[in-house]
């Protein structure tokens, strides 16, 4: 088997719109993500580390909401189509409707 990052065909499963078959090179995929870390971590400062951290439960509460905000969605609008809970988060394993 190929290592590699593929973009499938249509009608695979995973597969992305358009139908071509993007591989990269396993070497040449490393070596992108290493510049691409060695970029990032060049920016990094402990100024950078204290925004974060401070930011960090704000990040929190948003995406909480978020999360809960489309779930509540969900449920509402399969409802509203005279849908059931399995509906509507069927691809949520971990809710038990």
């Amino acid at each position: 088997m190929r290592r590699g990052f593929y973009l499938r065909h249509v009608g695979e499963e995973g597969a992305m719109e358009g139908g071509r078959s993007l591989v990269w090179p396993y070497p040449l995929r490393q070596a992108a993500l290493l510049m691409l870390g060695y970029m990032s971590g060049t920016s990094f400062t402990r100024g950078t580390a204290l925004q974060i951290v401070q930011q960090l439960p704000s990040m929190l509460i948003s995406t909480i909401l978020t999360v809960l905000v489309s779930l509540s969605m969900a449920v509402c609008l399969g409802r509203a189509a005279n849908r059931d809970c399995r509906w509507s988060l069927a691809h949520l394993k971990i809710l038990r409707c």
